[in-house]
């Protein structure tokens, strides 16, 4: 049996899961999802203070999905720390 938080679903920006915010794939997909609406543009530098964010909100967040949106709709870009962009660096490389 499959475990209901990793099933085939797409990412949705307005439904993210944990598990969007660790997977490169899964938030690479929320990544151009965000583009489309025009939240941040396909830039190397949008795309990775994007993982970055993502990578904040993994670290520091009791409930890392609610904070991960909390930050990109509202534009908190400034909460990103050298550690966050190392570690979404990383991530990128996969």
């Amino acid at each position: 049996m499959t475990s209901p938080l990793f099933t085939d679903d797409k990412p949705d920006l307005y439904h993210i899961k944990e598990h969007d915010l660790t997977d490169p794939e899964r938030l690479d997909c929320l990544f151009r999802s965000a583009i489309l609406l025009k939240i941040t543009s396909r830039s190397e530098h949008d795309r990775l203070q994007f993982f970055a964010l993502a990578a904040h909100a993994t670290r520091v967040g009791k409930n890392p999905a609610k904070l991960f949106a909390s930050n990109l709709y509202n534009r908190r870009w400034y909460n990103i720390t050298n550690q966050d962009e190392q570690t979404a660096r990383k991530m990128l490389l996969k």
